[in-house]
């Protein structure tokens, strides 16, 4: 890391904040249409990937003015993909926005490396969730390999190393390619932005709670922002010393650093705003400035149950400090338990996602071990009409066919073993939840063909859970999931589909059904779990569990939106005393 940190604070000379205008100056010179064109898609790739909307948006309309006049169809296409988000007034960062990308990529029939299938495949990149960063890393790692096995000259091989820089899958990746990134831009005199690179970096570090690593690419973002004496970039780097400071500890900097912030004259956008006035108010509950800190906790209180920032339970984490300094002991104790409850949660939903993520990368060598069967079969083919024309050579190539055969045999039966891999899960031997992801999706693209509103999502969630696993042992909670997915396995129809969802939550989609007679399945299942009792070691485990169901209808946009229905509605049932059943 240390080598990456020097190599940026010494690449001041290649900083968009200096570069970037000098490169957009050239567009005004006398240039060819190659290389205006390379020239446009490289400023538009690099300003895209550090999400400055207003000034992407300008050149891509520029790409596509001189597209026209070119008649230069990948331009165009190139063009069109970095308006699209804007012209369908959508964010470009936004869920749908990505899934028009993997639409286009989908539709695409090309060479991989041909310019719009890298393009497409670097804003895929950029835009992937997390559990799929490291597939979507991969597939540019190979476009890299090819571009460097044919030699050729291309401005993609720069955009693919500054993408792979920005990827935060893996810590080493992600340095070995900010090395080869800030190398690669001080050869060739390219922009870079050094700010999003620490920064991505110091993040890593920070949220897995590496609080020296942390600290040394946050002083040092902060060092550039100075450097640049931009506002903007000055005030994130701020922002982010402030969360820095609370991982830290050190609340009364936290204060002092605020007070800078609002005497700086920048005024930041509403969020980001309310992000300083909340680490504002942790500080004065820690500093015994509890009158300020509580009200500025009433002024947020609204954003900080904003749909976006509801997982993090912000509320009720600033509540507890409160209480807690205001030594009202038990309230803050109550607290701190729903807090960690909800991001105990959080934190399985993204240890879910990195499974899934694996299970993703072995789809992968199941594509890729299809396509050697099928390899093997066409070589069969040669083979048989071989044996007709080398009557001297027939013998040798039986053996070929023989072993050719046993081959693809034993290749079909690791793909079929690796298929299941990737739709079982290993506990409870259920679909896991890529699995129902994937059939979720189908399922509500169906209903968007059909109408067909008969389709019912119930979500089931163990009730203390954790404390089975706390008083039993983690065995002891195994046992306790396989327990409840035989339940259920023995009462849905060959028509259903459930599964494990992450956790100790289970999904069940009923189909043809409407919510009467889904309560009523939903509570045989309730019912059935509460009155069969586990004995594990002699030791009696009463299990009940929360469930919550929802109906498929029009106003869902998206099956997360049938999800967050169903995980709404078994919150509900937790809220009224757990071991019920709520239709949302």
């Amino acid at each position: 890391m240390e080598d990456t940190l020097s190599l940026i604070a010494d690449s001041h000379d290649i900083d968009i904040n200096r570069l970037g205008p000098v490169f957009e100056s050239k567009l005004d010179s006398k240039l060819s249409d190659i290389e205006r064109s390379n020239l446009l898609r490289l400023i538009i790739n690099v300003y895209f990937s550090d999400g400055f909307q207003d000034k992407f948006i300008p050149l891509a309309q520029r790409l596509k003015q001189h597209a026209v006049q070119s008649d230069n169809k990948n331009d165009r296409y190139i063009a069109d993909l970095f308006l699209m988000a804007q012209q369908l007034k959508i964010n470009f960062k936004s869920q749908q926005y990505y899934q028009l990308i993997l639409d286009k990529k989908a539709a695409l029939q090309t060479n991989p490396l041909d310019v719009k299938n890298l393009q497409l495949d670097i804003i895929l990149l950029i835009l992937a969730p997390e559990a799929f960063k490291f597939s979507r890393e991969q597939i540019l790692i190979n476009h890299l390999t090819k571009i460097r096995e044919q030699n050729l000259n291309t401005p993609f091989e720069f955009l693919i190393i500054k993408a792979l820089s920005s990827s935060q899958s893996q810590i080493d990746n992600m340095l070995f390619y900010a090395n080869k990134l800030l190398r690669y831009a001080n050869e060739h005199q390219l922009p870079v932005n050094r700010a999003t690179i620490i920064h991505n970096i110091g993040y890593y570090y920070h949220f897995r709670r590496m609080t020296k690593k942390s600290r040394q690419c946050a002083d040092l973002q902060l060092q550039i922002a100075h450097e640049n004496n931009n506002p903007e970039e000055l005030f994130f780097a701020r922002a982010r010393m402030i969360e820095q400071l609370d991982q830290e500890k050190n609340y009364q900097g936290i204060i002092n650093l605020t007070d800078k912030i609002k005497s700086s004259g920048y005024k930041p956008p509403l969020f980001w705003q309310n992000f300083i006035d909340y680490y504002e108010a942790i500080a004065h509950a820690y500093t015994g400035q509890l009158a300020d800190a509580e009200n500025t906790y009433k002024r947020l209180y609204d954003f900080l149950n904003s749909p976006d920032l509801k997982q993090y339970a912000l509320p009720q984490y600033l509540e507890a400090h409160l209480a807690f300094n205001q030594q009202n002991h038990l309230k803050a104790f109550n607290t701190f338990n729903d807090y960690w409850w909800h991001r105990y949660n959080h934190v399985l939903q993204s240890q879910q996602q990195q499974v899934d993520a694996v299970r993703a990368e072995l789809q992968t060598v199941v594509d890729e071990k299809n396509q050697n069967i099928q390899l093997a079969e066409y070589r069969l083919v040669q083979f048989k009409w071989l044996t007709g024309l080398l009557i001297l050579f027939g013998i040798f190539i039986g053996i070929l066919i023989l072993r050719t055969k046993r081959d693809a045999r034993a290749l079909a039966a690791s793909g079929k073993k690796l298929k299941a891999l990737t739709r079982i899960d290993d506990q409870t031997n259920m679909f896991n939840r890529r699995y129902l992801q994937n059939r979720l999706d189908h399922e509500f693209e169906q209903f968007l063909r059909d109408n067909n509103n008969n389709r019912v999502l119930i979500m089931i969630d163990i009730d203390h859970f954790k404390q089975i696993n706390d008083s039993y042992g983690h065995l002891a909670g195994d046992f306790v999931l396989n327990h409840v997915a035989q339940i259920i396995n023995d009462r849905v129809r060959k028509s259903d589909i459930c599964g494990r969802y992450g956790g100790e939550e289970f999904l069940i989609l009923l189909h043809n059904l409407g919510t009467d007679n889904a309560l009523e399945f939903a509570e045989n299942i309730r019912q059935s779990i509460e009155q069969h009792p586990i004995n594990y070691n002699n030791n009696p485990i009463h299990v009940t569990v929360s469930i919550g169901i929802s109906l498929v209808n029009p106003a869902m946009k998206s099956s997360q939106d049938w999800i967050q229905q169903a995980d709404s509605a078994m919150y509900q049932s937790k809220q009224q005393g757990r071991n019920k059943s709520t239709v949302f």
